[in-house]
């Protein structure tokens, strides 16, 4: 018996059960003319995920003398972890797929990067609609 695999995936269970998010993912296809629309080959789907919002803010390009520069640029991260156990379906996201974060107000996400495969978690890197 794996004593290590069994304690990641209870883990893993218990920080979903307690700071999950109820996500709808939306899988898109690129258009050869630009734009992106939905894919006919993979379906809508509902996942748990946590998801991670960084505060943001501001960054002044003129470093701090605002006398110079008006030009203001906000910064926020956002990134949504998934257990690929949960969610196999969650394996075959990409970036550009939307993710729809229901218990926020349905706020949408696109996906901009999908982090190199980790052991525990698919980390998606995401980027406000």
């Amino acid at each position: 018996m794996a004593l290590w695999p069994d304690r990641l995936a209870r883990v893993r269970a218990s920080v979903d059960r307690e700071l999950a998010d109820l996500i709808t993912a939306r899988p898109q296809r690129v258009s050869q003319y630009g734009g992106a629309s939905p894919d006919p080959d993979r379906a809508a789907f509902d996942l748990q995920g946590v998801l991670l919002i960084g505060e943001g803010g501001q960054s002044d390009l003129a470093g701090g003398n605002t006398g110079m520069w008006l030009a203001r640029i906000p910064i926020g991260e956002a990134e949504l972890q998934i257990d690929p156990d949960a969610h196999p379906a969650a394996r075959n996201l990409r970036k550009g797929d939307l993710l729809v974060a229901m218990q926020r107000g349905g706020q949408v996400y696109e996906i901009a990067r999908v982090d190199p495969p980790r052991r525990n978690r698919i980390v998606l890197r995401l980027a406000v609609q």
